[in-house]
């Protein structure tokens, strides 16, 4: 036993000093062999880590390191979770018809918050892994959000996780990360009754009053951590015009590649600093994101061929091409 568990340390060890796979804050294992990181993946998964420890606000231990292991059979109720000894279990790293790295950003959201605040109720753990690792799909005014007071309780397998994330979010926004820190540290006994009893202690409010506020009709969102990075956003005057080769080979480009296909993306900021109609002109598949609140948000997708007016404000928005082979990416954004 002793023997078996000191050879898979230093296979362990060993993996950490391969610069293909082993980041500053992240290590992958391939127990299968069916697909590689793309170039750019490691830098960009040690910064999502470095963004979502910074928006619980707890420093990085020294050396922390997630372990992402590519297995192929899972021990998991799906096709992917996180085990609380920092590994994250994954049968498929990138998935046709999925943007990269969704999957396994919401595991990583689940490593980060049980190194930073422990553990917690499914709804709450799931909640927050899904407003820390998605930034799409705000719910307007016009449809409203969905009641959760019968969701505190579910699993995993059956909880509404984009509804869980959503209300995570409201109750972070309106109450503070302090508070929502001390709600997530005491809802540890999963049923409708004890998460409320959670809720109405920490907040000194009925649970039904808190959530006829978050269904009162505002815009209700996720974080943005996946794609909008406003450090490092590129002004937008008059036009915003360039060209550049989108390849696994790319140290800007994350996603992995295997046998038959590749599925891989990239990602630009921009900061329009005059609101009005831009022509958008692209070949590329894209996905073009408003940051900010929940009153700004949107996402919209963009396949191919595209040639078409839209309406800006001033502000911040991210640009993630996504391809599924080598390419070169056209794109503009000029002021009518």
């Amino acid at each position: 036993m002793w023997a078996l568990a000191a050879s898979l340390l230093a296979c362990d060890t060993d993996h950490r000093a391969d610069p293909e796979t082993a980041g500053e804050h992240i290590d992958f294992i391939f127990e299968k062999s069916d697909r590689a990181l793309c170039k750019g993946s490691l830098s960009e998964y040690d910064g999502f880590i470095e963004r979502v420890f910074g928006l619980l606000e707890v420093d990085i231990p020294p050396k922390y390191r997630a372990l992402v292991q590519i297995v192929d059979d899972a021990p998991c109720p799906r096709d992917a979770c996180y085990r609380r000894e920092d590994r994250v279990y994954m049968e498929n790293l990138d998935s046709l018809g999925v943007r990269p790295a969704e999957t396994l950003r919401h595991e990583l959201v689940h490593a980060v918050a049980y190194q930073a605040w422990g553990a917690t109720v499914s709804f709450f753990a799931e909640g927050l892994a899904v407003a820390l690792s998605q930034g799409a799909e705000v719910v307007p005014s016009s449809e409203g959000p969905v009641a959760v007071h019968d969701m505190l309780g579910d699993s995993s397998l059956v909880l509404d996780y984009w509804a869980a994330g959503r209300f995570t979010r409201f109750l972070i926004d309106t109450r503070g990360l302090d508070r929502f820190k001390q709600v997530y540290n005491g809802a540890q006994t999963a049923s409708i009754e004890a998460v409320q009893g959670v809720i109405e202690e920490v907040y000194g409010e009925s649970f039904a009053d808190i959530e006829a506020e978050y269904l009162s009709g505002a815009p209700r969102c996720l974080f943005q951590l996946d794609v909008c990075d406003v450090d490092v956003a590129e002004k937008v005057g008059a036009a915003w015009t360039t060209t550049f080769a989108v390849s696994c080979d790319d140290p800007d480009v994350y996603g992995s590649v295997g046998a038959d296909d590749t599925q891989m993306a990239t990602r630009r900021t921009l900061e329009i600093e005059t609101a009005g109609t831009y022509r958008l002109t692209t070949e590329a598949h894209l996905y073009l994101s408003r940051c900010g609140g929940c009153d700004v948000q949107f996402r919209r997708e963009f396949r191919y061929s595209t040639d078409i007016d839209i309406e800006l404000d001033a502000g911040f928005y991210a640009l993630e091409f996504v391809e599924t082979q080598d390419t070169v990416v056209e794109v503009a954004l000029v002021a009518k």
